[in-house]
């Protein structure tokens, strides 16, 4: 069952690509916009960081009786930064209904992809950090 699954998800993970590089194809021939961008990418997971870490801020301020505004300010920087990049992308579509749906596509297959980039950051810093265990000399 396990082997099931692996390949099943090989499979979904490769259907994903396809779609994604005919959704690419589409938009560049009808619109002329180059969907899936490091650079949007990039930009929009940066706005996605601000949303998940601002809602964490003011979740955590509301359970501790805190203060919410930071986690307020955080949730709205990632809404501006990923409502600029979603007005631009479908400005270049311009702003039609199988343009909206294109945008809406992208924009969500940059969700998993931000997370999953974060995560494999994290883990290349905590690789390349150099960490060396402490010795206690003296333990009085």
């Amino acid at each position: 069952m396990f082997v099931l699954t692996i390949i099943g998800v090989i499979a979904l993970l490769f259907g994903i690509y396809a779609l994604v590089e005919k959704v690419k194809k589409i938009t560049f021939d009808k619109y002329g916009y180059e969907s899936f961008e490091p650079s949007t990418a990039s930009v929009v997971a940066v706005g996605y960081y601000f949303l998940y870490f601002g809602w964490g801020f003011f979740e955590g301020a509301l359970k501790n009786h805190g203060d919410i505004l930071n986690g307020i300010i955080l949730m709205i920087i990632g809404a501006v930064l990923v409502g600029i990049m979603f007005l631009a992308a479908l400005k270049s579509m311009q702003f039609s209904f199988m343009g909206f749906v294109y945008v809406l596509f992208e924009f969500g297959i940059y969700i998993p992809v931000a997370f999953v980039g974060l995560f494999i950051v994290l883990l290349l810093i905590a690789a390349l950090s150099d960490t060396r265990p402490v010795w206690v000399v003296n333990n009085d």
